[in-house]
């Protein structure tokens, strides 16, 4: 071995090994609120790879450098995270692991029950480590045996299970840097075994792992949409959802980690003329579907938000003037008060569907000032009281409100039939839910970590242990609604926020919240808010409880009966609801089930496709050395001479015919000759061309594509079809033990 080839393989590999392994595991990083969770598992990685590094300069074998890399890196992360445990501060002791367990049990608690991004912890921290550990060894033992695309393999796996955690897309810059890495350890290698190759077949051998790293990218990509892990929330918002959370907040849904942040973030401040101003709008999700609740795509249309007309909201009793400043928000969605009738924002758009009022890019609103005017609902319970729905026939905008999906866990029915029995009107289902909601002795709990769902559906869930937050409590009220008959969406946008002179406030990442919407009539949608969130809530003069102050509920929840409402996992089957839905309802219904039954299929086909990557993946890379391998030889020259030599062993290898380390070419040629049962004519004289490059003098060596292809041939036509196409598929890198080479 060469001096250069000891140090490109010994140094220079293993360090690039460790950064592609960090690298790719960085692409969790939108999971979390800051990057702190990064340095448990950099210093694990760093301390596997110098690990590899002074066992193999001791010469020992790397199956042993191996195995006792992955010990270090668990006696490193022990000592990371359980160091005051240990005897005499180094020594692991039985608390040391009964401390590593509880951390990796909070951890894998945390991931489950919080929603992105959330705070990193020492749990997660380890977790993260303990994942990360294994690949690092792998990777680093790719690395120095001088097979980096089997790299690819724990690499994109990796990335696999990062990207399904992520719930959103993946910054290109944090794609971009382990597939540098990556392709930076292909070329390390082909550079290091074959340092006197030329320019152009380098070049090629470059362009064919370029390939093999694009095809990993694209299927890792797939993997984002084929998997993706639940968590307690019931919100199913996902897609154009990139947000840099440590800067501003470009996602109104991601209630849980606003809500959570170390820092609360200063998103606008607000001058208002209305002395009682309620919460401000941002989104509404109408969709009601298996995954949750979810928004529809923006209708646009020809009004222009700095004058809506008055037809296109409810009729109102007051109306408002607020002036809004953008300071650390940046969604495309414009927050405005209910209901909107005029938008001084240009280049706004506006749903008068949702009432809602748009941008075209994340980022338009940064630093704006604009104005809105509202028509602000405020009628009285008597009024609400007298107002009936029909059956069918409300515009199409609001009919799609009212859809149920078909598959409704039957406790949330059973619940609901029972909550509101007996309410005949919309008033009526009203007072049931906001009665239900409100009273103490239903058990109900405000928390920002949600008990795990498991294998409940996580509203049925919600209205079992009845632990949550808005997102939940705002959810379970609208699904009531719809079940009832009512027509109901969620809105989702932020609560008034602090006082900081006459009439003006300023709203942080604190002030998240999500409420409900229920269609009145003439009336229009009146807001309920079934949250107890207490000094934040605005009372609402038409609902007959107000929000009830946390300290009191909790008296009055310690003097209630224990008494509780069935449990939702318990009841009948409640008649499908979609019998008595419009034709229109039934038609968009109908709509999201086949949209619902493609993306399943969808899914199924790109686990199909990653399946047959990963096991397709090593007969490409066998396939692309003898490409690389040919064209050199049809070149010539030296380069090309040990090129056809490397394939023909290579070849012998894969069909099960060894490599001797001291015999001549000429010798080892006729041995495969005899072994594989072919004429020595065409591989003589292959093994004289490279006897030639390698020991003689002369550069002007003729090509040799014809010799290498006939023995090729010869070989296959030989050995037979099938141990052809199986060593081609399994090559002989791929069963080779742990660090053996040829």
């Amino acid at each position: 071995m060469s001096e250069q080839r000891s140090a490109l393989t010994h140094y220079l590999a293993p360090l690039v090994a460790g950064v592609a392994t960090v690298a790719t595991l960085a692409t969790i990083g939108p999971v979390f609120s800051d990057h702190s969770w990064l340095t448990t598992s950099s210093i694990v990685v760093l301390i596997i790879v110098a690990t590899g590094i002074v066992l193999r300069t001791l010469g020992l074998a790397q199956a042993y450098v191996s195995m006792l890399q992955l010990v270090v890196g668990l006696y490193a992360l022990l000592l990371l995270t359980t160091q005051p445990t240990m005897i005499a501060g180094f020594i692991p002791s039985g608390g040391s692991f009964g401390q590593l367990v509880s951390l990796l049990g909070e951890g894998a608690t945390t991931a489950r029950t919080q929603v992105a991004p959330i705070p990193p912890t020492e749990g997660t921290a380890a977790l993260l480590a303990l994942l990360v550990a294994p690949v690092a060894v792998l990777v680093d033992d790719s690395a120095v045996t001088g097979r980096p695309a089997l790299a690819g393999i724990p690499l994109l796996t990796l990335f696999a299970i990062c990207s399904a955690i992520v719930r959103h897309p993946i910054s290109m810059w944090l794609v971009i840097v382990p597939v540098l890495a990556f392709l930076l350890l292909l070329w390390i290698t082909e550079r290091d075994e074959h340092p006197r190759r030329g320019l152009r077949s380098g070049l090629g051998g470059l362009a064919v792992s370029a390939s093999l790293a694009a095809l990993a990218t694209v299927v890792a990509a797939a993997a984002t949409v084929v998997v993706r892990l639940p968590d307690g929330g019931v919100f199913a918002v996902s897609g154009n959802t990139d947000r840099s959370p440590n800067e501003t907040v470009a996602r109104t849904t991601d209630l849980s980690g606003q809500l959570t942040r170390d820092e609360p973030l200063t998103l606008f401040t607000v001058q208002t003329d209305d002395p009682a101003p309620f919460y401000l709008r941002a989104i509404v999700l109408e969709r009601w579907a298996e995954g949750g609740w979810s928004f529809t795509n923006t209708r646009s249309s020809d009004i222009d938000p700095a004058s809506i007309p008055q037809d296109a909201g409810p009729a109102a009793s007051a109306s408002s003037t607020s002036t809004i400043t953008v300071d650390q928000y940046s969604d495309v969605f414009v927050p405005t008060f209910y209901a909107p009738t005029s938008v001084s924002l240009p280049g706004a758009q506006y749903d008068p569907g949702m009432a809602v009022a748009y941008t075209d890019e994340k980022g338009d609103l940064a630093g704006q000032s604009y104005e809105v005017t509202a028509a602000v609902p405020r009628p009285t319970s008597d009024e609400l009281a007298t107002v009936t729905l029909p059956d069918g026939g409300l515009p199409r905008s609001v009919e799609r409100n009212r859809q149920v999906p078909v598959d409704v866990d039957p406790g949330v029915l059973s619940l609901t039939e029972q909550v509101t029995a007996g309410a005949s009107t919309p008033w009526e289902v009203a007072i049931a839910l906001d009665a239900f909601f409100n009273d103490p002795a239903q058990g109900w709990v405000y928390t920002l970590e949600v008990p795990d769902p498991g294998q409940m559906d996580p509203l049925a869930s919600f209205l079992d242990k009845r632990q949550g937050f808005c997102e939940q409590y705002a959810s379970a009220m609208a699904a009531m609604f719809r079940i009832s008959g009512v027509p109901a969406r969620v809105v989702v946008g932020y609560t008034q926020g602090e006082s900081i002179d006459e009439q003006t406030y300023q709203v942080t990442t604190d002030e998240a919240h999500a409420w409900v919407e229920a269609y009145f009539g003439e009336a229009g949608w009146i807001q309920f808010d079934p949250t107890p969130i207490g000094d934040r809530a605005v009372p609402l003069p038409y609902v007959p409880s107000d929000q009830i102050d946390p300290s009191a509920e909790q008296a009055s929840a310690e003097q209630a009966s224990a008494e509780q409402a069935p449990p939702t996992t318990e009841g009948p089957a409640a008649e499908d609801p979609a019998s008595s839905e419009t034709p229109a309802a039934a038609e968009d219904q109908a709509a999201a089930e086949d949209q619902g039954r493609a993306w399943d299929i969808l899914r199924w086909v790109l686990v199909g496709v990653l399946a047959a990557a990963v096991v397709a993946l090593p007969g490409l890379v066998r396939a692309g050395r003898w490409r690389s391998r040919l064209a050199a030889a049809t070149a010539g020259g030296r380069g090309g001479a040990l090129s056809a030599w490397d394939e023909v062993r290579e070849l012998a290898g894969d069909l099960g015919s060894r490599h001797s380390r001291t015999a001549s070419e000429t010798a080892q040629a006729r041995r495969w000759a005899a072994d594989l049962g072919v004429r020595g004519e065409d591989l003589q004289a292959l093994a004289q061309q490279a006897e030639r490059a390698r020991y003689g003098a002369d550069e002007d060596l003729p090509a040799v594509d014809a010799p290498l292809r006939s023995v090729r041939q010869e070989v296959r036509a030989r050995v037979g079809r099938s141990r052809w196409w199986r060593a081609l598929a399994l090559p002989a890198f791929i069963r080779r033990p742990f660090g053996s080479r040829d």
